[in-house]
């Protein structure tokens, strides 16, 4: 919803004002977590333009949003900490069938981003930014964020996964998860997981939450350090995964009160 406020304008003028009247209209007809997500977006644009493009452009969004939050708006949400305990893991799984249920083990078992998940070819399709399958070698070779590259291992559980896919793999789409009707990208991933959630009668979760079931099980089930954890899902520090999964310390504190009164 950024167009309607700023059509027209270049990144270079627009200002504090304009940022005020933005969300002066906007908070008539949504809550200020929208409004962070579109100044988010914004600010992005910035940072494009100041590392890739190398422009002497200044970043109004961080000044202007810090000046707000301040006078106690523009707060930001409490993170999201949903994950999948292993009886809704297992219901989850039960719950879903053919590609979507490999999509689904795969996330699971690798912690890939959504986009990442569904863009991932069977070979090398982009040799500047690869996403693809290495099974001779046992990983996957993605590219996330910021063009940040890593290699994630694969678990047993993933090369099943991904050797069964590459059985029935498309005739011309690269695509290790397709449309069978079209041979591209799946587009409407949300309505299937959705359905999934529906008929495993769980509470409800979104792929970024499988994601995070897979930091979960690394820290908790395989005992992994928050740097290593850190590389496997391509975060950009090791701080910003602290942050994430901070929740599973306080979880371990309060299960160990409640051992120690009994």
């Amino acid at each position: 919803m950024l167009t309607p406020y700023f059509k027209g304008k270049k990144l270079d003028e627009i200002s504090g004002a304009d940022l005020w009247a933005y969300y002066s209209a906007r908070i008539l007809e949504c809550k200020e977590p929208t409004i962070n997500r579109d100044l988010a977006c914004l600010s992005s644009m910035y940072g494009f333009a100041q590392i890739n493009l190398e422009w002497d452009i200044n970043n109004p969004v961080l000044v202007w949003k810090k000046q707000q939050q301040n006078k106690g708006k523009l707060k930001e949400s409490p993170p999201r900490t949903r994950y999948l305990n292993h009886h809704e893991q297992e219901l989850l799984i039960e719950a879903t069938h053919g590609t979507f249920r490999d999509a689904l083990i795969l996330c699971l078992y690798t912690g890939l981003r959504a986009d990442e998940l569904w863009a991932l070819t069977h070979d090398p399709y982009d040799n500047e930014k690869p996403n693809h399958v290495d099974l001779y070698n046992s990983r996957l070779i993605i590219t996330g964020k910021g063009d940040k590259q890593r290699k994630v291992p694969l678990l047993p559980e993933a090369k099943e996964v991904l050797e069964r896919a590459r059985q029935v793999r498309h005739i011309t789409s690269p695509y290790v998860f397709f449309n069978p009707s079209t041979g591209t990208r799946f587009k409407d991933r949300k309505r299937g997981m959705d359905g999934a959630v529906e008929r495993a009668k769980i509470q409800r979760i979104t792929w970024h939450d499988v994601r995070r079931t897979y930091g979960c099980r690394m820290l908790n089930d395989r005992k992994l350090t928050m740097q290593e954890v850190s590389l496997l899902l391509g975060h950009s520090s090791v701080r910003v995964t602290q942050e994430r999964y901070a929740f599973l310390e306080e979880d371990k504190v309060h299960d160990k009160l409640l051992k120690t009164g009994e």
